[in-house]
């Protein structure tokens, strides 16, 4: 979808305010979500104010079709401190309390970050100055935001601070932005996305000229494209020597059907037909 998007709206070099996409991660997001919201969300109404003001307390939250019956759940769970258990460096299991966010290996963790990011999400792109020109396409805590640069900066922007009231961080590495105009460029786009950069210079994203990952997926040129899958299929077969230890031909077999043989049908599920 992110591909088609690009393809839909090509720009020139001379384009000022080209299309492009931003990519934020967030770090450690599951652990340190503001359990706040995530009741606020199962009770269906807000408890403070959310998303710089545009959410106020007593607001209607939305809330997933047949989640909040699930609320004594939730509270049973993270209503007080919770046990977190986590492995360090030299292989000892570790635990400390832990009094916000959900446990990864809790198995409807993913379900309620999702139904909590939401609402800021919802409200923050709902900015008239963004409504209808940023389109947000979100995997668990990646969030991809298509649009002109200096709208999808903006909406950036807006989101950094909204989710930092809320507990969440955007990770300065693999937060980083795209556009195919900037390959057409002399100096790859570092002026034209220095002058729009300059509007939010608290919002810092990794420029990449030649694409990006998306959830996985390679978003680019189609060299980019090319070399992130060549080097995925050279991973896939210095594997291969690795699986001869197992001596039984079954699972041999198996081993070479349902994982390696299935690695590059999956990282080539989303990529252009024509790489």
């Amino acid at each position: 979808f992110v591909q088609l998007s690009l393809d839909a709206n090509p720009a020139g070099a001379e384009d000022d305010d080209p299309y492009g996409i931003i990519t934020l991660d967030l770090s450690n997001a599951f652990n340190e979500v503001s359990r706040e919201l995530l009741q606020d969300v199962l009770r269906g109404e807000a408890s403070r104010d959310y998303a710089l003001g545009r959410i106020r307390a007593g607001d209607p939250m939305p809330c997933p079709p047949g989640l909040q019956k699930f609320r004594p759940h939730f509270e049973a769970y993270y209503g007080t401190a919770a046990h977190l258990t986590y492995v360090g460096h030299d292989g000892s299991s570790h635990r400390v309390l832990s009094a916000t966010g959900v446990q990864q290996g809790d198995v409807w963790s993913t379900t309620l970050f999702c139904a909590a990011i939401f609402p800021i999400l919802k409200a923050v792109l709902g900015d008239p100055d963004l409504v209808d020109l940023v389109l947000a396409c979100c995997f668990s805590d990646n969030l991809q935001l298509l649009g002109r640069l200096s709208k999808i900066l903006k909406a950036a922007d807006l989101l950094r601070q909204a989710l930092a009231e809320v507990g969440l961080r955007l990770n300065a590495t693999d937060s980083k932005v795209h556009s195919r105009v900037f390959a057409l460029l002399a100096d790859e786009g570092e002026a034209l996305w220095g002058a729009i950069q300059e509007q939010f210079p608290l919002t810092v994203l990794q420029r990449e000229p030649a694409g990006l990952l998306v959830v996985g997926t390679p978003i680019g040129s189609d060299d980019f494209c090319r070399e992130v899958l060549q080097a995925r299929l050279k991973r896939i077969v210095d594997v291969l020597p690795k699986i001869g230890i197992v001596h039984d031909g079954l699972i041999h077999f198996q081993l070479l059907r349902t994982c390696l043989n299935t690695r590059l049908n999956f990282w080539l599920r989303c990529v252009a037909p024509r790489i």
